[in-house]
């Protein structure tokens, strides 16, 4: 069997460990398969379908995560935020949801409660950097557009 070496940057260790999963799921479906026998190929389909998304999920998140900016101040459109902190956030895409640890900034001189005292985060809103579609919460550009009906369905990245 060729062997095929390939490397991946630090940034993108798990969407490789996603593919070599789906490589090897891919590997035991086809030693299984074969001979005349009667194969329920939607089952096929399904699990193939399986391993792509956890690939695209680990794409996203190495993504996302690369969106993120741990400064204490940025400045976003005109407007100074300072850092009140870092958590984990949760951003829904067409093939499900991912976490990644982000910074959140609150514009400066603001408090909770008051009418500017709502947190951002640079992965949300970006800085211009990614802008989710109508400013659909937590759903990014492709996702938003598909649940909200769009027939426009590419992303804005």
């Amino acid at each position: 069997m060729p062997k095929m070496v390939i490397e991946v940057p630090e940034q993108f260790v798990e969407v490789g460990k996603a593919m070599a999963e789906h490589l090897a799921m891919l590997q035991r479906t086809v030693d299984r398969l074969g001979g005349g026998k009667t194969v329920d190929y939607a089952a096929v389909e399904a699990a193939i379908g399986e391993g792509a998304s956890r690939t695209e999920l680990a794409a996203h998140r190495a993504v996302l995560k690369s969106l993120d900016m741990d400064v204490p101040a940025v400045v976003i459109g005109g407007v100074r935020y300072t850092r009140v902190g870092r958590c984990e956030g949760a951003y829904h895409t067409m093939v499900g949801s991912v976490s990644v640890e982000r910074s959140l900034y609150r514009q400066s001189g603001e408090r909770g409660g008051q009418p500017g005292g709502r947190v951002v985060d640079a992965v949300r809103s970006g800085g211009g950097r990614v802008v989710a579609a109508d400013r659909a919460g937590d759903e990014l550009c492709r996702s938003a557009r598909h649940l909200a009906g769009s027939g426009e369905d590419g992303a804005r990245v």
